[in-house]
């Protein structure tokens, strides 16, 4: 499997541009001590089996893509500790992912600024022979009111974040189809066939405190540890952008409460994003 690696900046090479801005690595964002202290709190407070996706990929209507566990935390203070350690490496704006319905078809996402990450932190936790099959991520959105501006902002998901927590388990890495959604590419989620069935040309192995920044729609999947067992933290990176009072108020119509997340699925692929 070719890996492709290209090392732009920092004298202790940190970080590591992978694919330019939709695929990019930044080394030792938290100390094996942090790291594993959230593991620890997060078994704790208890992981639960993931839900069965519905089928698809071989998987029948009781079984799902993933098979790993999940425990899921809201914790501000962690997103704006995560933000704090990674900002400087989030690409400025997202010219280098494919255009998306959520971004104007004029301005082509320049309308979206990086502004914080994503205070829905998610931990997952894979023993031996739990996986979760090739997949793009789903985006989070929701509206917020700045009082002093008198302005409203639509925060919405374009990047995912994946920390690794630790590294003392055998294979586990993070594979990904780097040709899924690049820019003149008509392919449409993963019922193309042209990728379905051809191997990952880039895998990403896991090493303690370091954060794997992504497009959503970049097609990935997480490899089974084969001996001991894999923990991660996956949150995004939210950009917003200004919006009218009238287009809220045309969103609470259709029954999103303000400041509530909302998920949103590509609609063919509802099974196969996660």
């Amino acid at each position: 499997m070719e890996t492709i690696t290209s090392t732009l900046s920092s004298e202790d090479n940190k970080f590591t541009m992978l694919v330019p801005n939709r695929i990019h690595s930044i080394k030792n964002v938290f100390s094996f001590e942090q790291c594993r202290r959230l593991i620890n709190d997060a078994e704790e407070a208890g992981f639960k089996p993931s839900a069965p996706s519905g089928g698809g990929h071989g998987q029948t209507p009781r079984t799902g893509a993933r098979t790993s566990q999940f425990y899921v935390k809201d914790d501000l203070r962690l997103a704006e500790y995560i933000w704090k350690e990674i900002q400087d490496y989030v690409p400025s704006d997202l010219k280098s992912i494919k255009q998306v319905p959520y971004m104007n078809s004029v301005l082509k996402g320049d309308e979206y600024t990086p502004v914080c990450v994503n205070e829905h932190i998610r931990f997952y936790k894979y023993d031996p022979g739990q996986f979760i099959l090739k997949h793009d991520d789903y985006r989070m959105s929701r509206f917020r009111y700045d009082e002093k501006e008198d302005q409203y902002y639509e925060q919405m998901s374009f990047l995912t974040i994946v920390m690794y927590l630790n590294d003392d388990f055998n294979e586990g890495c993070t594979k990904f189809w780097t040709q899924y959604s690049e820019e003149g590419i008509k392919s449409h989620c993963r019922f193309v066939r042209d990728i379905e069935f051809t191997d990952a040309d880039l895998s990403i192995r896991p090493e303690t405190g370091k954060v794997v920044i992504h497009d959503h729609m970049v097609q990935h999947e997480g490899e089974s540890p084969t001996k001991s067992t894999k923990y991660i933290l996956r949150t995004d990176v939210m950009h917003e952008k200004k919006v009218s009072s009238n287009k809220v108020e045309e969103k609470f119509k259709k029954n999103q409460t303000y400041g509530e997340w909302h998920r949103h699925f590509e609609p063919s692929c509802f099974n196969y994003t996660e």
